[in-house]
């Protein structure tokens, strides 16, 4: 008979049915014992049968020793002790047919990234609430990364984006390069942006509409830039009107 067969015969008597359970004392306890616990009589049977199996009966609950599951570790981006960190976003603020761009604040999980900041304009456009108070954005809603943004030439980060934005034209897709350049240069370290479209370089339109392959900065698009009002001059508070004039000299 082949040795082979007559392993497998011998795992068949060790492991057959011998109508046992083995404990880890390693007595065996009849399989037959639940069929003793009917009625009334379960309460009485369960210690008759635990101590045959080896558990021994007691009078009083008491704690098992044993190790104690540790509870699951915090998630260091949810957690308490591990706020979201804010960043600046550039959205626009439309008023009396003119798009300017204004900051927005996001929250973004820590540690911050290049890749987190620019999603964050990407990803979460103007809440209801800013809506109500003229926030949008030129950006077109299925614009996303194409790949992560990459630091090249010390101070210019190059971002790769989705063909989605190209679902804006003309003066808002100038726009839609603003947002992007003014939000990527807040970022530590980033002076300029040069633009990818799919892995392709690609033009990108400056704030004067105009295609260009050279790295933008946020200056370049002064024309959407907030107006800044004008420094209050010395000397003293004008007089109310209708009130004369003072003297010349």
């Amino acid at each position: 008979m082949p040795r082979s067969h007559g392993r497998h015969r011998q795992r068949r008597t060790t492991e057959g049915t011998t109508g046992r359970h083995r404990t880890s004392a390693g007595q065996g306890c009849p399989r037959t014992w639940a069929t003793a616990l009917v009625g009334a009589a379960l309460a009485l049977a369960v210690p008759a049968v635990l101590a045959g199996c080896g558990v021994p009966a007691e009078r009083e609950p008491h704690a098992i020793d044993g190790p104690v599951p540790e509870e699951p570790a915090e998630d260091p981006d949810t957690g308490a002790d591990h706020p979201g960190e804010d960043v600046t976003v550039q959205f626009l603020h439309r008023q009396d047919g003119e798009s300017r761009l204004v900051p927005v604040r996001r929250t973004v999980s820590r540690p911050r990234t290049d890749t987190g900041v620019l999603e964050a304009l990407l990803l979460h456009p103007p809440t209801e609430g800013e809506r109500a108070v003229d926030i949008t954005t030129a950006i077109p809603v299925a614009t996303m990364l194409a790949d992560p943004p990459e630091r090249t030439g010390g101070d210019v980060l190059v971002v790769d984006l989705s063909s989605a934005l190209f679902d804006a034209r003309g003066g808002e897709l100038r726009s839609a390069y603003a947002q992007i350049v003014c939000t990527a240069t807040r970022i530590d370290g980033v002076r300029a942006v040069r633009f990818e479209v799919e892995g392709d370089a690609t033009p990108a339109l400056d704030g004067r509409g105009e295609a260009t392959d050279r790295p933008l900065r946020c200056e370049d698009y002064a024309e959407l830039a907030p107006p800044v009002p004008a420094p209050a001059g010395p000397g003293p508070p004008a007089a109310p009107a209708g009130a004369p004039a003072p003297p010349a000299g």
